[in-house]
């Protein structure tokens, strides 16, 4: 089974219609994304109809949630609840915090942040105290092998007793652009990098024991 994972969007339509192009290509089995459409420069009324169109597994993030419940989001890019198609809205409202697809290599939660708390962080090196506890009640809890996540926008891969967490990273252009293609058969990741152009772009692939050793995945 091969899967395509979108990071974090935050209304960049040009790079998500980029990204979901090069997944398409690669004959992938099913494409997830792990939110956070809404707050950036772009289309956010385009996001979601790209998302939608094309059957994209997505679940909502904090901005998402954020944008549903009219909280303010500082003076930057935030999308205005005026500024959106009452059809963008339904489709926002209608999007869970959490997915799980039964693969052949056990069940993969899709989600925000870590289950249903979208502010949580994957770390990237030990954890504090407060982080390990919560990622052990949260292994405990659940029966997913593959955990695929955001918030971040750092793509990395990570074990965590015997469930394996990746970040997707962003779709944001300014923030290293990724979309990762996962092959759950083999057990190799792939990277590439986005420009939100018609360029070719990099790309770099590991085994998901030369994943979790990186700090990061980026071509």
């Amino acid at each position: 089974m091969r899967l395509g994972i979108l990071g974090d969007v935050h209304c960049d339509d040009v790079v998500l219609a980029q990204a979901i192009e090069r997944v398409r290509t690669a004959r992938v089995d099913e494409i997830v994304c792990v939110g956070d459409i809404a707050d950036g420069r772009g289309s956010f009324d385009n996001c979601c109809e790209l998302l939608r169109s094309h059957g994209v597994q997505t679940v909502r993030g904090n901005h998402d949630r954020w944008l549903l419940e009219g909280k303010y989001r500082g003076p930057g890019p935030a999308t205005k609840p005026a500024d959106v198609a009452p059809a963008s809205m339904a489709f926002l409202a209608g999007l869970p915090p959490t997915r799980t697809l039964d693969t052949p290599a056990g069940p993969l939660l899709v989600c925000h942040g870590l289950g249903d708390n979208d502010l949580f962080k994957l770390p990237t090196g030990e954890p504090t105290p407060e982080v390990a506890a919560e990622m052990d009640a949260f292994v405990a809890s659940t029966d997913a092998k593959w955990v695929v996540n955001g918030h971040t926008h750092r793509p990395l891969v990570r074990a965590w007793r015997e469930v394996v967490f990746i970040n997707a990273g962003t779709l944001r252009r300014g923030h290293d652009p990724v979309v990762l293609l996962l092959d759950l058969r083999t057990q190799h990741i792939t990277c590439l990098a986005l420009d939100g152009g018609g360029a070719d772009v990099r790309e770099s692939s590991w085994t998901m024991a030369e994943a979790q050793a990186a700090e990061r995945l980026y071509p």
